[in-house]
């Protein structure tokens, strides 16, 4: 996508087990900076969170598709995504 600036890292991770497939999604703030660490301190979650997987897919799905519009970032209910919920000036 031409101009985007993605800041925050997102990862998902499939495990099958079985016959299922079980997601977990990786959110960070940074680039675990070893230089900037004695600055400020980047931060990780990793989860299995139904609510939080639900969100990090309707993310990669505009990042995939974003010529349709931002409607799925504003769907999102656990993470707080830009620019549907962060000022641009």
């Amino acid at each position: 996508m031409p101009q985007l600036k993605v800041h925050a890292k997102l990862c998902i991770i499939k495990k099958r087990k079985g016959n299922k497939t079980i997601q977990y999604g990786f959110v960070s703030t940074g680039n675990l900076n070893e230089k900037t660490s004695t600055v400020y301190g980047d931060h990780c979650l990793l989860t299995a969170n139904r609510n939080v997987m639900a969100d990090i897919n309707r993310i990669f799905h505009y990042l995939e598709n974003w010529k349709t519009g931002i409607e799925h970032l504003r769907m999102c209910k656990t993470l707080v995504v830009c620019p549907t919920e962060c000022a641009v000036h």
